[in-house]
């Protein structure tokens, strides 16, 4: 007998799970606190006063607060009012008491004058075994009162020149390696010192043209240069460093540390310091002059011709010198001007 099994199969039930209520958290947030509100702010407003103070300080440096100082012009001569013809200068020196020398660009001579104008004698670069002369551009003298002036080529020569005009032995660079269009020289005891200019370093040379020192290299950082075009050396050792494309004046020592820098508003292009430590500096086609502190650097002034009239103000200064009496000489390229410092300028 067969039994139906009437049941069903059971059906395995979910199992049941506790009812999970998700409750929403509210986090309360702080109450705003004026005391740190007050913080922030004051906070920010230092900072952004300092910001302003920086910026300040910094244009005040570039663009100083404007001081005219007059300058009376002695005398101002050409070269077509004395027997050496016309010239065009690059750069001038002192080359005795009350006599400045300068190179001749146009005719590759040097000439000398008295500081009242009058002419006193040319003489000029032989072409020897060491090469052509290929043109005449810085120049400066030492303390015997010889003239050394540096050609305008590849390898650099420096031709000397007693008081008298007899030349003295050629002084080769090129031991130093390749230099393009150099501008600057300054004698400084037993050495040279080169701007070379188309490749942004400061040479210094012993008499014999070996190298005592080479550095710097083309850039704005603070031991580089932009094209430099002239140099000159203090009492103390202390070389300055007209770095033209940078517009700014490099003081250095003779390793080539960077002991300050001055910020112009405009490129220079020469330089003098007269007996007291007051650096002149002369600007690339602007009709000024403006003196600095050569101790610290401090902005003096702007020389101004107190003549009236407009054609005897400075025109395209290439170069400065100051004698032993504290006569400024300026090169004007086609003319040389003197000029009597004034006595607030020497003194304070």
């Amino acid at each position: 007998m067969v039994h139906k099994n009437n049941s069903r199969k059971s059906r395995r039930a979910p199992l049941a799970t506790p009812r999970q209520e998700i409750q929403e958290v509210s986090i309360p947030l702080a109450a705003p606190n004026p005391s740190s509100n007050r913080t922030l702010w004051v906070l920010g407003g230092v900072v952004f006063l300092l910001a302003i103070v920086f910026l300040l300080k910094n244009f005040l440096v570039l663009y100083p607060a404007k001081k005219d100082y007059p300058v009376h012009l002695i005398k101002r001569f050409t070269g077509d009012q004395l027997p050496c013809g016309s010239f065009k200068t690059r750069g001038v020196c002192v080359a005795g008491q009350n006599q400045v020398a300068l190179s001749d660009m146009d005719h590759y001579r040097i000439l000398e004058f008295g500081t009242d104008g009058t002419f006193l004698k040319s003489f000029s670069p032989a072409i020897n075994s060491k090469g052509p002369v290929h043109g005449l551009n810085g120049i400066s003298s030492d303390t015997n009162g010889n003239i050394h002036v540096l050609d305008n080529s590849d390898k650099v020569l420096i031709f000397g020149f007693t008081p008298a005009g007899k030349p003295l032995a050629t002084v080769d660079a090129s031991p130093t390696g390749y230099f393009f269009n150099p501008m600057g020289v300054w004698c400084w005891g037993n050495y040279f010192v080169i701007a070379d200019t188309g490749r942004n370093r400061i040479v210094t040379l012993r008499q014999d043209g070996s190298s005592q020192s080479i550095w710097g290299t083309g850039g704005k950082g603070k031991n580089q240069f932009s094209s430099p075009l002239a140099v000159v050396v203090d009492s103390q050792n202390r070389i300055f460093i007209a770095d033209s494309g940078n517009q700014r004046i490099k003081i250095c020592d003779p390793q080539g540390k960077v002991l300050n820098r001055i910020k112009l508003k405009d490129q220079p292009v020469g330089m003098a310091i007269d007996p007291v430590g007051r650096l002149f500096v002369c600007f690339n086609n602007d009709k000024f002059i403006q003196a600095y502190s050569a101790v610290d650097g401090k902005y003096l002034g702007d020389l101004k011709v107190d003549n009236p009239d407009s054609d005897m103000s400075y025109r395209n200064v290439t170069a400065l010198c100051v004698t032993a009496d504290g006569k400024l000489v300026a090169a004007e390229q086609n003319a040389i001007s003197v000029y009597e410092l004034p006595q607030v300028l020497l003194t304070n």
